[in-house]
């Protein structure tokens, strides 16, 4: 049976995940995986969020099997997050691959929101998108960093290039406010699905579920979770 090392002591063999330690092998379970995944950066959800998500359950679990990973910043967090669930570690080609999709069109249908944002002293990017033209602006999503790092309208995009549902948790520890981030696209069933976290207003990261021994982080309508489902009001 295939094995794959996520890390020198986690591996994934099979449909399920072991913790390797001193010739002793360990089934990481619904009871344990927070203490062996963290090697890997998985971690629990904010306590707020997993009240909450227990809310839609009849019988809560005694370990919530909400975990959320950080899969990189640099300005690129949400590209980060996306290229992961993708099972690509290149968030660079994400970028590229986003720009190239870009139409004329679609530019001045963007552009024109960007520029009455500035204009209302609610843009908050680096780059002018008075004086950006067309092929800037593909550059500019290439570059991404800090100059272009994301916002609803790349997300909208994302959403279309990768075909997937997108739903975000919305955590602001600093102001105690957590809430489902709204998006303005419908569910699709017939597509996959990406939980991400939105934090303290400037970094994105991935949500996943711990299920049947394994972390799942792109979902089917049939292994969405009941507690997401319910949240989104999906049932």
């Amino acid at each position: 049976m295939e094995e794959v090392y996520l890390t020198d002591k986690l591996l994934i063999r099979g449909e399920c995940m072991y913790h390797q330690e001193n010739n002793t092998e360990i089934l990481i379970r619904n009871h344990n995986w927070h203490k062996y995944l963290y090697e890997f950066g998985w971690t629990k959800l904010h306590k707020w969020w997993i009240k909450k998500l227990n809310s839609f359950l009849e019988k809560p679990k005694n370990n919530s099997l909400f975990g959320c990973l950080d899969c990189g910043g640099g300005g690129d967090c949400l590209f980060h997050c996306l290229s992961f669930a993708n099972g690509s570690a290149c968030h660079q080609e994400l970028r590229k691959e986003l720009s190239h999709m870009i139409t004329e069109e679609k530019y001045n249908e963007i552009i024109s929101i960007y520029r009455i944002l500035d204009e209302s002293g609610d843009f908050e990017e680096e780059w002018d998108p008075q004086t950006t033209t067309y092929e800037g602006f593909k550059q500019q999503i290439i570059t991404g960093g800090n100059e272009y790092w994301g916002d609803s309208i790349l997300l909208d995009l994302l959403r279309e290039q990768l075909d997937i549902n997108i739903f975000i948790l919305y955590s602001n520890e600093l102001e105690d406010k957590f809430y489902n981030y709204p998006l303005m696209h419908e569910y699709d069933r017939n597509k996959e699905s990406v939980i991400l976290l939105y934090e303290n207003e400037d970094h994105f990261k991935l949500i996943g579920h711990f299920r049947e021994e394994i972390m799942v982080y792109k979902f089917t309508d049939t292994n969405l979770p009941n507690e997401i489902k319910g949240l989104m009001r999906l049932r």
